[in-house]
């Protein structure tokens, strides 16, 4: 039988709670630890970045800088919440690293990937020279042996993405979506002979009514102070936006997001950066007309946040900025501007193809099981429904009050 053993290592000052397990798979000589706490972030820093390094797809989400400014604001919460980082190694060699939140909900422990909510995608860091499923399956059963979770919950699995690759015979929790992108790789010559002619016409239209209106300005934020404030301009717009269509993002429900998203801006705003965090703005006569935010990491862009001023949405300040970042991607050697899920009509408008997305959630106990057929399967869909069946006014209510406006 598995021995379990806590230990806490101290290096340099700092303490890492470090839950290991002496079980080592025979067959592919796999062992598994469990790392407690954000100093995981710190101490495997250069083998993290190995791994993104050997990726198939961006990892930005994952990324130890993403990640440690989020637990800052997140952990501790009452002992409600823990960081565990599954790592899987072959003799000295790192093969995994897996990024996990610990949740209580209820009499329930669930487990997700720890950049959740604000996190995109969820993810798993593997060597692509070892079996994803069996190196995956040594990182369940290292979790099961430690922090005990009920459940694993994986939101937002790309169809292209190590994880999915090393989950091929689990049933999604639902059906999936899209998540759209605009391939670069050909210019912007390649990008328009993607689009309808009706679509071109139209954006044609947008350029050339929005320069006529007044002085045209576009920038990327050159310093982090500039950043900061863009960014936080985008975020009071986005809100605003939310309240007034009454809808409820769980990115956006809490200050934290958006304290997080300000510091990453002003940690991440240099060339250098990798992940590189970019704030394109769009002004017209010296004022904003729109925002938006993304990450740039490994020759990909993912937008994050979009916003604009009301005021001049006739004149489509949304589509002016797009094609404006679609233009500083390819100056800057970016391929992909990846749109992030869900679909919606804007996005259609730009997108080359899409990533089918899906979630899934992996009960390790029989009170897992529950969760997942009651709670992920059953409430959580009714629940959204009933809202979004809500009258305007109403959603626009319960908005205003979920997001504290």
């Amino acid at each position: 039988m598995s021995e379990l053993a806590l230990a806490s290592v101290a290096r340099r000052g700092v303490v890492i709670q470090t839950a290991t397990t002496s079980r080592v798979s025979a067959r592919h000589a796999l062992a598994a630890d469990v790392l407690l706490g954000a100093e995981a972030y710190r101490e495997l820093r250069d083998e993290w970045r190995r791994l993104a390094g050997l990726q198939g797809t961006a990892v930005v989400f994952q990324m130890p800088e993403v990640l440690a400014a989020w637990e800052r604001r997140i952990v501790p919460d009452g002992g409600a919440r823990s960081l565990a980082t599954v790592v899987v190694r072959h003799e000295d060699r790192i093969v995994l690293i897996w990024p996990l939140l610990v949740t209580r909900r209820g009499p329930f422990r669930v487990a997700s990937g720890a950049g959740s909510p604000i996190s995109q995608y969820d993810e798993v860091l593997l060597d692509p020279d070892y079996d994803g499923e069996t190196a995956l399956g040594e990182a369940l059963a290292a979790l099961s042996r430690t922090v005990r979770p009920d459940l694993v919950f994986l939101e937002r699995v790309r169809a292209d993405s190590a994880l999915r690759g090393a989950l091929p015979n689990a049933t999604p929790l639902s059906w999936a979506e899209g998540a759209p992108y605009t391939d670069l790789s050909e210019g912007m010559d390649g990008v328009r002979a993607t689009r309808k002619p009706r679509v071109l016409r139209q954006q044609k239209k947008r350029m050339r009514t929005f320069s006529q209106t007044g002085k045209v300005e576009f920038a990327v934020a050159a310093s982090p102070e500039e950043a900061k404030d863009w960014l936080t301009e985008a975020l009071a717009l986005k809100r605003d936006w939310l309240c007034q269509t009454g809808r409820v993002s769980r990115a956006f429900m809490k200050p934290s997001t958006s304290e997080c998203l300000v510091e990453l801006a002003q940690a991440l705003c240099n060339a250098d950066a990798s992940p590189r965090m970019v704030v394109g703005r769009l002004s017209l006569d010296g004022r904003t007309a729109a925002i938006e935010a993304g990450f740039c990491h490994r020759g990909s862009y993912h937008l994050y946040i979009g916003a604009f001023q009301p005021e001049f949405a006739k004149l489509g300040p949304g589509n002016v900025l797009t094609e404006k970042m679609l233009e500083w991607c390819i100056a800057n050697g970016v391929k992909r501007y990846d749109m992030l899920a869900p679909r919606s009509r804007n996005k259609r408008e730009w997108q080359s193809n899409e990533v089918a997305i899906v979630d899934f959630a992996l009960p390790l106990t029989f009170s897992g099981r529950l969760y997942a057929d009651l709670v992920k399967k059953r409430l959580e869909p009714v629940v959204r429904d009933l809202f979004y069946a809500l009258p305007p006014r109403a959603r626009s209510f319960i908005a205003r009050t979920a997001l504290r406006i």
